[in-house]
């Protein structure tokens, strides 16, 4: 698969290119009424070909991108002059006056090229509001152009061909009240049929709802839709020279769709994607009730949680029966487990863990890691202690046996809940753990986990005031989240690595505008799987 110079300044400058010659070449003079039409992604799909693969979708609204300004990540003064300096081919150009009043939001398709196996181009869709905002702005550009464009005509329309002013090739005419634009004249010639035969994308998809999708984003400023999963990921292993085997295949096809979008919401950006799966799709995931987290700490820096470890293992191993691949590493997960510690990796292990779970990254106070500031936790609820204390004493002996000399194991009575904690021979805790309650188990890495026996559930992260934000748009029915507390675990990892030394100033502004971000997947409904994303970003100091 060749996709034709798809980076974003050939798809904003090649749609600036072209709807310059389209206005030169009297397109837009005075041969019908003055006011145009902005586009919506139900009408771009109107002139996109039947078998698009993905296409994405550009709010151009002013008020919508304004928004982001009150983000200290995009306030104007920091990114205000972008635009203006990487992607305009001429200073005397402002894209506030020059651009912004009259284009009406932008569409870009990846659809296959007419007569070129696993070949695509990328097809560009453009809403023009104001034809004589878009000839005034032509009236700019005129004297860069070396050449007129050649004029052509397909099924009764007109269409050009033309170079621009850096020498890259494009074709274009107006369909439909749009302008389309394409590296390839087949490709717009295509989008001509399609437009008078009635076989557009618009009436393929009409009935799955597509373009709705992302009905609950606020304020969404992007959107991308992939028409037909496999087939893209397919096509792409084939630009790459590579061919899927029929193991990877099968489980692609248990995804038909999936719409991502990215909104501007009160507290940041809110990503989603909505995923349509084939009819028998493993769609049985539990949602967690999300109580565990009264059990985490507030000032966790990083916590992931769910629920049903052992339904999601017992998946895993039902999909490596017909997966070779899969089956074969699952197979080998479990000999090298078995042969380790002597223990049955299905029962002795997963097979108690059918509870809420939390993993997190929290201060750690004191222990081995006091000096580091950040211990592991790891908390495990089960409706099968039994199981679950026959597991914990064999890895005992098992670490007993493999400890390195003066350290041991003691414990210790807190607040009623019986500690087994191991020191280091310099008599640092390296590992505590212990039963909370009768079905929880708690483990804490680096540190004693004394402070969190019995954490009141205001110093909790369920109730944490950063997790809080950042989670309140986010669906409450969920199988669980991923949190990071990004302000405090961005330095860390940049003491740690050096890695921030490396980020782009522009890149390194952002990261330092955002707060904390959560991802959380819930199910819709039994064929459709959703993902959001959350980034809570800081808010620019008033001027």
């Amino acid at each position: 698969m060749t996709t034709q110079k798809s980076s974003l300044t050939y798809v904003l400058g090649a749609t600036v290119a072209a709807i310059a010659i389209v206005v030169g070449g009297g397109l837009f003079l005075y041969s019908r009424m003055n006011r145009g039409q902005g586009l919506t992604p139900q009408t771009g799909a109107q002139v996109l070909p039947s078998d698009t693969m993905m296409a994405g979708f550009v709010e151009t609204d002013q008020q919508r991108w304004l928004a982001l300004g009150k983000f200290q990540a995009f306030a104007p003064e920091q990114w205000g002059d972008t635009l203006q300096e990487n992607l305009l081919a001429s200073g005397d150009i402002n894209y506030a006056q020059d651009i912004q009043p009259w284009l009406g939001n932008v569409m870009m398709a990846m659809v296959p090229m007419a007569g070129e196996a696993d070949q695509t181009d990328l097809l560009l869709v453009v809403g023009v509001k104001d034809k004589t905002k878009a000839l005034q702005f032509f009236q700019k550009l005129a004297a860069q152009w070396q050449s007129p464009p050649q004029e052509l005509e397909y099924e009764g329309v007109k269409l050009w061909e033309a170079v621009t002013g850096k020498g890259e090739t494009i074709s274009y005419a107006l369909v439909d009240e749009k302008l389309v634009v394409a590296s390839q004249t087949s490709t717009i010639e295509t989008t001509i049929a399609t437009t008078q035969q009635g076989n557009s994308l618009a009436v393929a998809s009409q009935d799955r709802g597509l373009w709705e999708k992302t009905a609950s984003l606020n304020n969404p400023i992007a959107t991308f839709y992939v028409l037909d999963y496999g087939q893209l990921l397919t096509a792409m292993a084939t630009q790459s020279g590579e061919s899927l085997p029929p193991e990877t295949l099968e489980q692609l096809a248990q995804i038909e769709s999936v719409v991502m979008g990215v909104g501007v919401a009160e507290q940041g950006l809110h990503f989603q994607a909505i995923a349509n799966l084939a009819p028998g799709a493993p769609m049985d995931f539990p949602p967690s009730d999300n109580r565990i987290l009264e059990r985490v700490p507030a000032d966790a820096l990083m916590a992931l949680n769910g629920a049903d470890i052992k339904g999601r293992w017992q998946q895993l191993v039902s999909q490596g029966e017909t997966i070779a691949p899969l089956g074969t590493t699952v197979e080998e997960i479990r000999r090298t487990f078995t042969a380790e510690t002597a223990l049955d990796l299905d029962n002795d292990v997963f097979g108690w863990m059918d509870g809420e779970f939390a993993l997190g990254m929290v201060p750690a106070r004191g222990g081995m890691l006091g000096d580091f500031g950040v211990g592991g936790l790891i908390l495990l609820e089960t409706g099968d202690r039994q199981t679950a204390e026959n597991t914990i004493t064999q890895l005992e002996n098992l670490v007993r046996r493999e400890l390195p000399p003066g350290m041991d194991s003691r414990q210790e009575e807190v607040q009623g809940v019986k500690i087994t904690l191991w020191d280091s021979p310099d008599q640092r805790t390296a590992m505590g753990y212990g039963w909370l309650d009768e079905d929880v188990f708690l483990l804490t890495i680096g540190f004693a986990p004394d402070p969190l026996v019995d954490l009141p559930r205001n110093d909790s992260l369920a109730t944490g005031e950063t997790f809080a934000e950042v989670t309140s748009a986010l669906p409450q029915r969920n199988h669980g989240y991923f949190y990071v507390n990004f302000e405090e675990v961005w330095p860390l990892f940049g003491a740690l690595s050096g890695a921030t030394a490396e980020v782009p100033p522009e890149a390194q502004s952002i990261l330092e505008g955002i707060t904390g971000l959560a991802i959380t997947t819930s199910n819709v409904d039994g064929e459709t799987g959703q993902v959001d994303l959350m980034v809570l970003l800081k808010t620019a100091p008033e001027q």
